[in-house]
């Protein structure tokens, strides 16, 4: 009996959603960050950090708490994807430098970064 022709391997679908981690941050203390919020529900974010800080605070524990969250879940699933997402970019840094180091940052991990606009318009 003669064997059949080589089966190739085809790799099964990636079917994992990815993980989503929400950040936002109004722009002053009388702003509300409904807007924003209603932005990262919309994006299907598994959890949000929120918190009411100026930008011009350097240590913001909310982002910081954030960020840890979206590095643990890359760790202990290093195939599923990953997204930071912010509603806008200057929610995240107080300068251009600042954003390219945490963008940077966050490449190196794995964790992709994601601007999701929605209006209610």
């Amino acid at each position: 009996m003669e064997a059949g022709p080589a089966l190739a391997v085809v790799p099964a679908p990636r079917t994992e959603r990815p993980v989503r981690i929400g950040y936002a941050r109004p722009s002053t203390a009388r702003q509300e960050p409904a807007s924003q919020l209603e932005a990262l529900r919309r994006a299907e974010c598994h959890k949000v950090f929120s918190e009411q800080i100026s930008i011009r605070i350097k240590v913001r524990p909310e982002l910081q708490k954030a960020l840890a969250l979206a590095r643990q879940f890359k760790e202990a699933a290093p195939e599923t994807p990953v997204i930071f997402t912010v509603h806008e970019l200057k929610r995240l840094a107080r300068n251009a430098a600042e954003l390219m180091t945490l963008s940077a940052e966050l490449q190196a991990g794995d964790i992709q970064l994601e601007l999701h606009i929605w209006s209610a318009r």
